[in-house]
Formats: structure tokens, sequence, C-alpha cells
């Protein structure tokens, strides 16, 4: 098992789009949270040391640091030179058409489950996918079904799914602390100034940040950090990028091993 790579998913947001409501979120922000397996041990000793420290008895939640934005900052320090990484998706609910079909909320899960696996399984030969057990996350329910129904191990392709109690589960817990913390960088409800030093915290451990719709303007880059450059053309960039996520729709599910390594190229490019 030291070979294979885990999983820990957890969610931000939650299903609807009446946004003048406080209690409905603008985003939903999905974060896996990757850990090879020779480094899952060790990773689960030290971050259970930093809930100790930080959160005492309780679960280590980011809904409990709320906007103590230093207090956050300490424990994202705190967790800055560990092994794991961060594979997140970012929903812009406000960007659906209102006469969408995946405005309903069976559709709009079914679509975010078959988004998440088919990218984890497309780059992962060998992945145990761990999730919250209990609770009333819906999205967290119906992915947990999702994949059983997609994912029956065989003698060629091992794959698994492992249920976990959030309060048994540090990466579990680890999970919710960074979903909530990247809501902190988009989240009507959630923005601040602050997501800015956490994201440089985070900056090392993140090797994807996947944003649904698609939009060209998540890639362009920051003027003050290529202040030598010339001028980009937006055109381009635009085209560049559609172009790159029709070759990955296209060629992503394919059985060639030179194919798919070639998506990872394309998805690390971009």
């Amino acid at each position: 098992m030291n070979n294979v790579q885990f999983a820990f998913v957890d969610e931000y947001g939650n299903y609807g789009f009446d946004f003048e409501k406080n209690d409905v979120s603008t985003h939903f922000i999905i974060v896996a949270i990757l850990v090879k397996g020779s480094n899952k041990e060790s990773l689960e000793e030290k971050v259970e040391y930093i809930r100790q420290r930080f959160f005492q008895a309780g679960e280590m939640k980011s809904s409990k640091i709320r906007n103590n934005h230093k207090r956050r900052s300490l424990i994202l320090s705190e967790l800055k030179d560990l092994p794991f990484n961060i594979f997140a998706y970012v929903i812009d609910k406000r960007k659906i058409r209102e006469n969408a079909g995946i405005r309903y909320k069976k559709s709009f899960f079914k679509f975010l489950n078959r988004l998440l696996y088919d990218d984890l399984f497309r780059i992962f030969d060998q992945l145990e996918l761990v999730a919250d057990e209990y609770g009333n996350k819906e999205f967290m329910e119906e992915f947990k079904g999702y994949v059983k129904r997609k994912s029956i191990p065989d003698l060629f392709n091992f794959s698994s799914f492992g249920f976990n109690n959030s309060k048994s589960n540090i990466l579990i817990q680890l999970a919710d602390l960074l979903a909530g913390t990247i809501a902190k960088g988009y989240d009507k409800n959630q923005l601040t100034d602050e997501y800015q030093t956490f994201y440089k915290i985070l900056e090392k451990h993140i090797v994807r940040i996947e944003y649904w719709p698609k939009d060209y303007r998540n890639f362009l880059v920051q003027p003050s950090k290529n202040e030598n450059n010339p001028p980009y053309d937006e055109v381009i960039l635009k085209q560049a990028v559609n172009l790159a996520y029709q070759y990955i729709d296209s060629s992503g599910n394919s059985d060639d091993i030179d194919e798919k390594d070639r998506c990872v190229l394309q998805v690390k490019s971009t």
C-alpha cells in the first residue's frame, strides 16, 4: 500500500442559486488532499499534533477559525512543510445559466461527480479515495455512490474507496480546513484580502485548481510578476486555453499510456 496514492476529499458550499440569501454559497469547492501511502502515517501524526495544538479536543475545521485570519495563517504555516498536495475544483454557481439543466439538484451533483471522478482516475492509475462517512453533505453522499458504481476492482485495475468518519480521520479534517481556506478567495460570503497570504503559504502544495465554468481569465498572468515580458495577446491566450481543454476532453479517457501522459502535461502547462 506504500505505492498507493490516497485522496482525502471534502467540500465547501451547498446547492442553491438564490444568492440573495446569506446561507447560499456563490461557489461550490471540492478539495482532495493527495498523499502517498508511504507518507500517510507520518502525515496523520503531524496533522494530529497541529490539531491538538490549535483546536484542543475539537475537530480541525475551517468554520471554527471563522474570520480569525491571523490564527488561520499560523495553522497553515505549521502545515506548509508537510508531505501532501492539493487538487481542487472551484465551481462558480453564478455563471451557470438560469435555463441550464445542471441547475437541478440531481443533475448538479451528478455532473460534479463525473467531473471529479474522471479527472482523478484519468491521472492516477492507483487511487484510494476517502470521504466523510457521516454528516449531511449531499455531494459526498452522491459521490460515494457514484464511485462505488464506477470503480469495480479487477486483476488489472486497482481502485478502492474507503469510508471514514471525520472524527476519526484527521486528513478528512485537513481537507475541510483547506476547502474553507480556498473559499476565502472566491465565495462572496467568505472573501478576504488575506486570501493572498493564505495562497502563498499553500502554493507549493497546489498541483491543480480547476475552475468551472472554464474561463480563460483564470489563466491571466499578473503583470507585476512579468514586467519585462511583452504584453500578451488576450485573444491568443483565450484560444490556447480553449484548445488545451478541447484536447483533454477528447483524449483524456484514452487507454493509451502516451496519450494519458500528454493529457497530464496539458493540465500542468495550463
